[in-house]
């Protein structure tokens, strides 16, 4: 796995799965890359501003041309603040993603349309800071986030999903 200096100095992590025209995954709260894993096999995957700034490092660090950007829930928000003025940016693609307008956060969007039950199975942990750090509980994730996986697969992303931090459902695009 290779991996890419952030602009805050962190290391970003990345899997590069070949040549041809650069497709860049961004994997939805709270997965990780391996969230893409099975669809790679059919192609060849923070808060927002920091993730979205990783992103666009990423694309100017590679190098990469006419990239076409997927995003996955959460990571829809993101792939569309990295598009941001971006030339090297060809085309965003949202696979069951928040695709927010320039005002709007993903927060908002959650509980904006009738149906919506992402806030009801959230499990929050209180930081020091103030601010709070959320799950989604593992007894509804499944079925809450990736009912199109097998089980074995959503109970191990269940148990290994990373927390979102509460403002990062704020942030405004």
């Amino acid at each position: 796995m290779s991996a890419i200096t952030a602009q805050d100095g962190h290391a970003d992590l990345l899997k590069d799965w070949g040549t041809g025209q650069p497709v860049v995954f961004s994997h939805g709260w709270p997965l990780n890359a391996d969230a893409w894993e099975s669809q790679m096999v059919f192609l060849g995957g923070n808060e927002i501003d920091t993730y979205s700034d990783d992103l666009a490092t990423l694309i100017e660090g590679l190098d990469l041309r006419d990239a076409v950007l997927v995003g996955h829930s959460y990571g829809g928000s993101v792939i569309s603040n990295a598009a941001l003025g971006n030339e090297n940016v060809k085309a965003l693609v949202f696979v069951a993603a928040f695709a927010p307008e320039e005002g709007e956060s993903s927060g908002e969007l959650s509980g904006r349309f009738p149906g919506s039950t992402l806030g009801d199975t959230l499990e929050t942990v209180p930081l020091a800071d103030g601010t709070m750090d959320q799950y989604i509980r593992q007894e509804e994730y499944h079925q809450q986030f990736v009912a199109d996986v097998p089980a074995e697969q959503a109970a191990l992303d269940a148990v290994t999903q990373r927390p979102l931090r509460d403002v990062a459902l704020k942030d405004v695009e």
